[in-house]
């Protein structure tokens, strides 16, 4: 078991971690560690190997992760989202307890002026917003790596 536990860690921190490098964190063979992937993925114990994108590839700056309390019938979901995409671009949303809602919005340079705005515009509900830098790529990415990481993206609902 504490095996299994270690594969998934290293999973989670690297899908792409080969089988033999794998082996030797463990103290298992590699045939095993294959073995043992391939039972988790028949158990549903790991489902995806998911490839995350970093968004200031596509020339996002900062990442707003907004908590929004208080939403009543006044102001609907869709209403937020919209407004949301004209300050940026929706990475993601989801519902929580009590009404409230969090979002995260991909912001490019020049464009935080606008996320005071969207806090006026979002009321009567009570928005909290909270302004991250995302690391900057220092790669140079050629123009075929952009289409499939845009097709990739396109396959997970638009969201990144």
């Amino acid at each position: 078991m504490q095996q299994s536990i270690k594969i998934v860690r290293l999973l989670s921190r690297d899908c792409r971690t080969p089988y033999l490098k794998m082996a030797s964190a463990v103290g298992i063979t590699p045939h095993a560690i294959k073995t043992r992937i391939n039972k988790m993925l028949a158990h549903g114990i790991i489902q995806n190997f998911v490839a995350i994108v970093n968004p200031a590839i596509f020339g996002y700056e900062k990442q707003c992760i907004l908590t929004i309390r208080s939403i009543g019938k006044k102001i609907k979901e869709d209403e937020i989202m919209k407004k949301l995409n004209l300050t940026g671009d929706l990475r993601f949303y989801t519902k929580q307890l009590g009404g409230a809602a969090l979002f995260s919005v991909l912001v490019k340079g020049g464009s935080e002026d606008k996320i005071g705005l969207m806090v006026d515009i979002l009321r009567p509900a009570v928005a909290v917003c909270k302004l991250l830098d995302l690391q900057p790529v220092y790669t140079n990415i050629i123009n075929s790596d952009l289409k499939i990481i845009r097709a990739l993206i396109k396959c997970k609902n638009g969201y990144f």
